[in-house]
């Protein structure tokens, strides 16, 4: 993905994740739907960090960069169909059961 579609989908969930973060602390902290979803986000943008960090605290920023390219050498590969096709299974699986169990509360 390139261009402005990048910068399209960045600008979406930047703005998701500040009407989640308003609609979060807005009320008190009770664990409401918005609260746990602002928690998913966080963990969603530290993880990654956290990651990148622990690369670079070991070997510094040549490794860093050296992980960049091995992952974007990796990013070159063609994508499995058949791994492709059952991971989008599982998921809209799970999404489905979260559904049923979320309803059923």
């Amino acid at each position: 993905m390139q261009g402005k579609w990048r910068w399209l989908l960045y600008a979406i969930a930047m703005w998701q994740f500040a009407r989640v973060t308003l609609s979060a602390f807005s009320v008190p902290w009770s664990w409401t739907f918005d609260q746990c979803l602002f928690v998913f986000f966080v963990l969603c943008i530290a993880i990654p960090l956290v990651w990148w960090a622990l690369i670079w605290q070991r070997g510094g920023t040549a490794a860093v960069k050296e992980q960049r390219a091995l992952i974007q050498q990796q990013g070159a590969k063609p994508v499995d169909k058949r791994l492709y096709r059952w991971s989008l299974v599982f998921w809209i699986a799970f999404a489905a059961v979260l559904v049923v169990i979320f309803n059923k509360m």
